[in-house]
């Protein structure tokens, strides 16, 4: 591991060094051209100016006009020439100075969706858990907001929850459909992963840490309906035990049990 990390520092002092020689050279370059430049706009003001000496020997009879030409020549090459000294000094001074590589930019880390019920995916879920149920332990709160005798407040996941789970199977659509008639817009299926933050695979019949505020749990056998379908299959949702706590996936026409949430507090 050791012989890596001095690899990679040794390459980026070469790359480093490599960016420095570049732009080193790409200046120097250009100096050189602007140097060679200044020598040909000089020689093309000497050559007016011998122009203009052998006019006056001549003495035709549009000298001044032509002395005049030339001058406005001369005029405009040494504009020329002043921009070209300008910045060839610019670049001597800048040459001089020691040229840093462009710092890399930092990628965002994309974030990865990990194959629910991985075991990377339960890691994952414990994590979230642990560190919320660790913030409320810290602040002396419990994770639990009873709001009635129907609806609870889990400050673990932030959703509020129906407290009894219906003892009727269903299938998907009619679980849906059942929400919608019976507890009305703002209520819907959990997803897997509020199903898992839910439930405790340490607990049995039924998973769930107590004390919790949940009636109508023990011997449930059948699942409970999530809203997420699996990926590989749409007619296949997943589904959380609640006597087991484990995830696992229903064919929509299954029969499965509703327990329902809502992100804000229902009237």
């Amino acid at each position: 591991m050791r012989r890596i990390v001095i690899a990679i520092m040794a390459m980026s002092v070469l790359f480093s060094s490599a960016c420095f020689v570049w732009a080193e050279e790409k200046i120097q370059e250009e100096i050189k051209k602007l140097y060679y430049k200044e020598k040909m706009i000089i020689g093309e003001i000497a050559g007016a100016q011998l122009e203009m000496i052998e006019l006056r020997q001549k003495n035709p009879s549009n000298l001044n006009q032509a002395l005049k030409e030339i001058k406005l020549e001369i005029r405009g090459f040494e504009a020329i020439l002043f921009k070209v000294k300008k910045r060839r000094k610019k670049l001597q001074e800048e040459a001089k100075k020691p040229v840093k590589p462009k710092p890399k930019e930092k990628k965002q880390r994309r974030k990865v969706n990990l194959p629910i019920n991985s075991s990377a995916w339960w890691a994952e879920i414990k994590r979230i858990k642990s560190k919320r149920l660790s913030e409320l332990e810290a602040a002396g709160d419990e994770r639990w907001d009873s709001i009635s005798d129907e609806v609870a407040f889990d400050k673990v996941s932030g959703i509020f929850w129906r407290t009894c789970s219906t003892q009727m199977g269903r299938s998907y659509e009619e679980a849906k459909k059942w929400i919608k008639e019976e507890l009305g817009d703002k209520w819907r299926l959990p997803t897997v992963k509020e199903m898992a933050l839910l439930t405790d695979k340490s607990q049995a019949n039924p998973a769930l840490a107590f004390p919790h505020p949940f009636c109508n749990t023990e011997g449930l056998k059948l699942p409970i309906w999530t809203s997420i379908s699996k990926f590989s299959s749409p007619f296949h949702m997943w589904v959380s035990s609640m006597y087991s706590g484990s995830i696992n996936y229903l064919h929509v026409k299954g029969m499965g049990l509703i327990m329902a949430v809502s992100e804000i507090l229902p009237e």
